[in-house]
């Protein structure tokens, strides 16, 4: 369930391209509006059509969620013995635990497609860049 303020990462209808968004409203417990962290457009969720045209047969189903190439992890404490060294170039796998220079000990709760790891810091949690 999205929150309002919680960042999700969808195409953008203006940028026309892969940006993260702001959910800016709920409605039913559902997000109804998004603001581009780029361009500052704000959209509303984009709903299935009706009649909409079936895929090729034997073609595998697309969904909103087929960026996400490994599932969240849950929250554990990280390892400083199993730490590796954050370097942008490294692939990492959820459950890693990294050593960053600024933020310190995280460990990797998912992946992403397009090459972006989510780590929890402590409290916080940053998105970087990895296996560029």
């Amino acid at each position: 369930m999205a929150r309002v303020g919680e960042e999700i990462e969808q195409k953008c209808t203006t940028c026309k391209t892969l940006r993260g968004h702001t959910v800016a409203a709920i409605e039913g417990g559902v997000a109804a509006a998004f603001v581009c962290n780029y361009c500052k457009k704000r959209t509303a969720p984009r709903r299935a059509r009706s009649g909409a045209r079936a895929s090729r047969p034997g073609a595998p189903a697309r969904s909103a969620r087929s960026r996400v190439a490994a599932p969240v992890v849950p929250l554990r404490e990280p390892d400083p013995s199993a730490a590796k060294p954050y370097r942008f170039e490294t692939i990492y796998g959820v459950g890693d635990t990294i050593r960053h220079p600024t933020f310190g000990l995280g460990v990797v709760e998912s992946v992403t497609i397009d090459r972006k790891i989510h780590v929890r810091f402590g409290e916080s949690r940053r998105v970087l860049v990895a296996g560029r």
